[in-house]
């Protein structure tokens, strides 16, 4: 996965990530959470392994690794079908 930069402007703000829409003009703002997982996509390899370990790494009080898999990824569906990341093929 990547972030879709064709779409995509956004800045980090420390804390939060603002991400800009720039087809739709629509603007989302991601808490930390979400912010370490938005820069894991933008620095990483794209994995789900990659933005867990990102999480797991900033955050001590996180939950079980299951409900983690099963919480980032309801966020990245979410991301993807609004066109904000792609899933890459693979080569």
């Amino acid at each position: 996965m990547r972030i879709n930069s064709e779409k995509v402007a956004w800045k980090d703000m420390g804390e939060e990530v603002v991400v800009v829409d720039i087809d739709v003009n629509a603007q989302y703002v991601f808490n930390e959470t979400s912010r370490a997982a938005w820069l894991a996509l933008g620095s990483g390899d794209g994995t789900m392994d990659s933005v867990l370990e990102a999480i797991r790494q900033q955050f001590s009080d996180v939950p079980d690794n299951a409900t983690l898999q099963k919480d980032v990824s309801v966020f990245l569906d979410d991301l993807i079908s609004k066109g904000l990341i792609q899933v890459e093929s693979p080569n």
